[in-house]
């Protein structure tokens, strides 16, 4: 229909007689945001979501809901309150949940939103650990950031090595937390982590050389920097004088 009005009204009888066809749901949200029709939208789905008895179909309309409460009428407890429902109906509603974390992402609820990503990574541990690393990355990012808990932060991180041994990300985001509140000791178990999986020998190289220079500026523990810059492992190695095979020197050693 030419006329967006008439084809909202045409969309809305459609939706109404079968709510379950996808295509004209996607129409009918289309029209509704051309037509500012949000009021008419919102109104259609609470009567079928209130007659329906199937619990996704309802948990999926209050999702909706919530969404069109938030993102086009500014509405948030009515959103937060929609979305809140969803999830007593279907607690592990992915789609929920991470409706409710844009929401709570939106009004500044860290508290909040960490325990959504919390729960999102304990959902997809099994099934999807990439996405639940991913989650664990973000949510590291948000207790040190914004809850100011690193040590949380942190625990989020080694938990995600667990799901993903040896993930580059999750080794990078250690690395930086560990730098930034100067725990050497735990910095240096993440960079012993990465030199075992590095393949280049620059690399490698240059990690050993970052453990010995924490050893020794950092824990004044100058046995554990030699040892730390003459270990071998079939890549490299230092000589007794101290020296690298490219010429590069241990300056502690003379």
């Amino acid at each position: 229909l030419a006329d967006p009005e008439s084809a909202f009204t045409v969309l809305q009888a459609a939706f109404n007689e079968d709510h379950t066809n996808d295509r004209t749901a996607e129409e009918f949200e289309r029209l509704a945001s051309k037509t500012k029709k949000w009021a008419e939208l919102l109104n259609q789905y609470r009567e079928v979501e209130e007659r329906t008895d199937d619990i996704h179909v309802k948990a999926d309309l209050l999702v909706k809901m919530g969404r069109w409460h938030g993102s086009e009428l500014g509405q948030m407890d009515e959103a937060l309150s929609h979305v809140q429902r969803a999830l007593n109906i279907e607690p592990e509603n992915m789609q929920a949940l991470g409706t409710l974390g844009a929401l709570y992402r939106k009004t500044g609820r860290w508290a909040d939103l960490a325990n959504i990503l919390s729960r999102q990574i304990r959902l997809n541990e099994a099934a999807e650990p990439a996405a639940a690393v991913e989650t664990s990355l973000e949510l590291a990012q948000l207790y040190d950031r914004d809850l100011a808990d690193h040590t949380q932060a942190i625990t989020t991180l080694r938990h995600a090595l667990v799901l993903d041994p040896g993930n580059q990300s999750t080794l990078d985001a250690l690395d930086r937390l560990y730098r930034t509140h100067q725990c050497w000791d735990d910095l240096i178990g993440v960079l012993q982590e990465k030199a075992a999986l590095v393949e280049d020998a620059d690399a490698l190289i240059a990690l050993r050389l970052e453990i010995g220079r924490l050893y020794e500026e950092e824990l004044e523990k100058n046995d554990r920097a030699i040892g730390a810059y003459r270990e071998k492992d079939g890549r490299f190695e230092i000589d007794p004088a101290g020296e690298f095979a490219d010429g590069t020197r241990f300056r502690g050693a003379q």
